[in-house]
């Protein structure tokens, strides 16, 4: 389930670019586009503005999302579940990761 999202377009996000490149191994989000986001400022923004407790925060988790021009953030209390697409066949493949 999806508590909250945000999609944003990559020049406005820039500073999420420095921040990764701060805090992860060199090329990190070369490699990785799916990720949880540890110590996040918008699941922080989020809690400051609604009327979710500080106790409730532990529940949630804060995955991002990079495109090629794009970056979607998305709030959730739930893990998802995430499957591999073969492009070439046109199928998922039975497998999740």
């Amino acid at each position: 389930m999806c508590d909250a999202y945000r999609q944003t377009t990559e020049g406005f996000r820039l500073g999420l670019f420095h921040e990764l490149s701060r805090n992860y191994p060199q090329g990190f989000y070369g490699d990785w586009t799916f990720f949880k986001v540890l110590h996040s400022n918008y699941l922080s923004w989020l809690m400051h503005n609604s009327s979710i407790t500080l106790a409730q925060t532990n529940h949630y988790t804060h995955f991002c999302l990079l495109g090629d021009d794009f970056v979607v953030d998305i709030i959730s209390s739930e893990e998802p579940i995430v499957k591999l697409f073969d492009i070439a066949h046109n199928q998922v493949i039975n497998k999740e990761v």
